[in-house]
């Protein structure tokens, strides 16, 4: 159980993962496999979970120390969020439901997602709006709208929209491209484009003078 929680916990969409690997129908399925409520999986899971968010803003907070930057509507907060886990170093946890307790908290709630960080707030999250989805326990990122102002871009994500902003200049210049594909290509890349010179311009905004 500890192992396919750690897989579950720390693999993108790991239980979807968990679930093909083992040639299961649903999700439902999978967690059933690992155990019952009875049988602790789900704290066992919270467990890996917030080990794997620690470690990930411990990285994070490193990152900040070392000079990273940030940008997007979610800045401030995902730099006081990163900082204030420092508290959370040396902790005793005394069992896995104290972890997921733990693992609420809202200070530790950023999360990775493609190429940006979600500092979670359920009161302003886009996410799953339209299909009326429940957000209180954390983001779909599954679901995740750009112009939510929970999205917060540090170096390591421009760095990935620089990549898909090169393969992008690829394809527009490409004159053989089909005019509906060039068209949407060119939007996307004009959309990265503007996010990429907002974050440098931040940066040499925050450089000493």
């Amino acid at each position: 159980r500890r192992t396919l929680a750690w897989h579950i916990a720390r693999r993108p969409q790991g239980i979807v993962a968990a679930s093909v690997q083992y040639g299961h129908v649903g999700t439902q399925m999978t967690q059933g496999y690992a155990g019952s409520l009875a049988s602790g999986f789900p704290d066992e899971h919270s467990f890996e979970a917030f080990l794997e968010r620690l470690e990930n803003l411990g990285q994070a907070h490193a990152r900040l120390l070392a000079g990273e930057h940030v940008s997007g509507p979610a800045a401030p907060r995902y730099r006081a969020r990163v900082t204030s886990t420092a508290r959370f170093e040396g902790i005793t946890v005394p069992s896995n439901a104290a972890a997921r307790r733990l693992l609420n908290s809202r200070d530790l709630q950023v999360i990775q997602g493609d190429a940006m960080s979600c500092v979670f707030d359920s009161a302003r999250a886009l996410c799953n709006k339209e299909t009326g989805g429940n957000t209180a326990d954390g983001p779909h990122l599954g679901t995740c709208r750009t112009s939510c102002t929970n999205i917060a871009r540090t170096d390591r994500d421009i760095e990935e929209l620089q990549l898909r902003a090169e393969g992008l200049r690829t394809i527009v210049a490409d004159p053989l491209c089909p005019p509906i594909r060039h068209a949407r290509e060119q939007a996307e890349l004009d959309r990265l484009t503007k996010i990429i010179t907002i974050h440098k311009e931040g940066e040499h905004d925050e450089r000493p003078r």
